[in-house]
């Protein structure tokens, strides 16, 4: 039952957060306090989505086995260290006044996606 809820639980977060996406993306251009109040509410909801997907995913990286923990870990310092090493690069050519905060957190959410993401919308199976 405990699957069958976090499912539902992660399934309605999901949903909520794609029509949200939508609805903002349709009505941002509008003009209004209702406007920056749907704005300030979307911007929570994102926040407190990260917290929980996050917790999901090291709830569930610690009922890996050891060895399955340290490739996974080691997957996402290598894809970090790389998508960082690009757009480093990247920006040097491109874009030299480039934010580094910008060119920090965009390779470091990627690599947590690409590294850990079947970690956040399942439990991992006991080998």
């Amino acid at each position: 039952m405990e699957k069958k809820a976090l499912f539902g639980i992660i399934g309605i977060l999901d949903l909520i957060f794609i029509v949200l996406t939508v609805f903002i993306f349709v009505i941002g251009n509008a003009k209004g306090s209702l406007n920056s109040v749907l704005i300030l509410a979307y911007l929570i909801f994102i926040l407190v989505y990260l917290i929980f997907n996050t917790i999901n995913i090291f709830r569930n990286l610690l009922k890996l086995r050891k060895i399955n923990r340290r490739k996974r870990i080691i997957a996402f310092v290598t894809w970090f260290v790389s998508l960082y090493a690009v757009t480093i690069a990247s920006n040097y050519f491109f874009k030299p006044s480039e934010n580094m905060f910008t060119a920090f957190s965009i390779p470091l959410g990627l690599a947590l996606g690409i590294a850990f993401y079947d970690l956040m919308i399942s439990k991992p199976k006991k080998d």
